[in-house]
Parts: structure tokens; C-alpha cells; sequence
């Protein structure tokens, strides 16, 4: 017999990527608010918020955290923070700031000693951002692999008998019956065989296998049964 050889379907292969491609295109949109858009934004909330204003945005520094809040102590001198955190992104009149992803950090100098430390929090919360970007990441790997299977699934009718990917081969002798009392519901029908001393099946669905019709119209017709499915309502069923 002439082999047959069949791809997913289209709707099968469209409904996979289009699902994986919502999953990484929202992984990347959060992870990119988290690490460009929001820190960008909590910058420029917060130099509108400096008098005098400056024309430019200040730099963003990762490294600048609430942590650091606990480790400057008023009467610590201004030039050892300085040295410990870098150069501030903003100063005026006794005033530093240094600007982080999710707020500055704002100490006050008398002189040469620091007066008063303050954590300023930006307006938007780049945690939570990386959180639900991480998430949506790990629920996307799983249906990256299914996009993959997907667009890689073949089953193959020939002489030798059915293959179904590359996990199963099923010989024409092994097959005892075919069971469609499903198909119109469910749209798929069970192929049940034996393997050794077991009986096995396997489900065969239309909304998976391409050519659905011809596989199964050619088993029946190898095996001499009946076409046990309805005929079809057009051509394109």
C-alpha cells in the first residue's frame, strides 16, 4: 500500500502556538517592566519630585536598595558613603540621592556628617513584576515543549502498520477493532490491539491527525471492517 503520512492539524498546530506565544510574549513584557519600564518610571516620578529639577534622568543603579538604609548611621561621614555607594545621582544643599530600580535613598549632610538617611519606594513595584514574570516563564516551558511535539508529531500508515511518533508501531495483525462510538462527541475513536499477551488501545483524534479520515478509511479497508465513521458533512471534514 501506498504509505500515508500525516502532520498534526492546523488547528492543532495554530491553537499550541498561539497559546505559547501569550505565555513568552507575557514573560517577556513583565520581565521587561521589571527591569527597564518600571525602574525608568520611578526614576523620572522621582527626579519630578527634586527641587531644582534636573533636565536629565538620573542613572539607575541596581545596587541601590532599602537594605542600605541599615548600614549608613547619622555622624558617618558623607565622603565614606560616598566611597561605599558612589557617586549620588542627584545633590543640593547638604541633599544626596541615589537612585535604585524600586526608590532612592536620600541622606541629609550637615557639614561632612551624615544627618538623616531615608528610603524613598518608587510608585511601581518591580518585585512583584519579576514574580508574575517568573511565573508565567515556568508555565510557558511546558508549552514551549508542546509547541515542539506538536510541530514535530507524525503518525505513518504503511506496510508495516500504524506509527505514531516515534513511541509506537502497531502491525496490521496486532489490530482487533476499531471503536467509534465516541467520535461524534468527542471527535476521536479507539484502535484496540494487542502487544504480546496484553490488549492495548490508543486514541485516535481528529482534532490532532490531519488526515484523520484517510488513515482510518485505509485501516478498515486493509483489515476488511467496516468504515465505522459517519460520512462527512463537506469536503473539508
Amino acid at each position: 500500500m501506498e504509505a500515508i503520512i500525516s502532520k498534526a492539524t492546523r488547528e492543532r498546530k495554530g491553537r499550541t502556538t498561539f497559546m505559547t506565544a501569550v505565555l513568552v510574549g507575557f514573560a517577556v513584557f513583565f520581565h521587561y517592566d521589571a527591569f527597564v519600564g518600571y525602574p525608568a518610571k520611578n526614576v523620572a516620578a522621582a527626579r519630578d519630585a527634586l527641587n531644582p529639577r534636573p533636565d536629565e534622568l538620573p542613572g539607575v543603579d541596581p545596587a541601590i536598595t532599602n537594605a542600605l538604609k541599615g548600614t549608613i548611621r547619622p555622624g558617618d561621614a558623607i565622603e565614606a558613603v560616598i566611597g561605599q555607594l558612589g557617586p549620588p545621582g542627584w545633590k543640593n544643599d547638604g541633599e544626596y540621592r541615589w537612585f535604585g530600580p524600586n526608590g532612592s535613598l536620600r541622606v541629609g549632610a550637615d557639614s561632612l556628617a551624615v544627618r538623616e538617611v531615608e528610603w524613598l519606594p518608587g510608585k511601581f513595584d518591580t518585585v512583584a513584576q519579576i514574580w508574575i514574570g517568573t511565573i508565567v516563564a515556568v508555565l510557558a516551558v511546558p508549552m514551549l515543549l508542546r509547541l515542539i511535539r506538536v510541530w514535530r508529531f507524525r503518525v505513518i500508515l504503511d506496510d508495516t502498520g500504524l506509527k505514531i511518533g516515534k513511541r509506537l508501531t502497531i502491525p496490521f495483525e496486532a489490530m482487533a477493532r476499531i471503536d467509534a462510538d465516541r467520535y461524534k462527541q468527542k471527535g476521536w475513536v479507539t484502535l484496540d490491539y494487542t502487544a504480546g499477551d496484553r490488549s492495548r488501545s490508543v486514541k485516535l483524534d481528529c482534532d490532532a491527525i490531519d488526515k484523520f479520515r484517510q488513515i482510518i478509511n485505509a485501516i478498515c479497508t486493509h483489515k476488511g471492517w467496516p468504515d465505522p465513521l459517519p460520512r462527512p458533512r463537506s469536503d473539508d471534514e
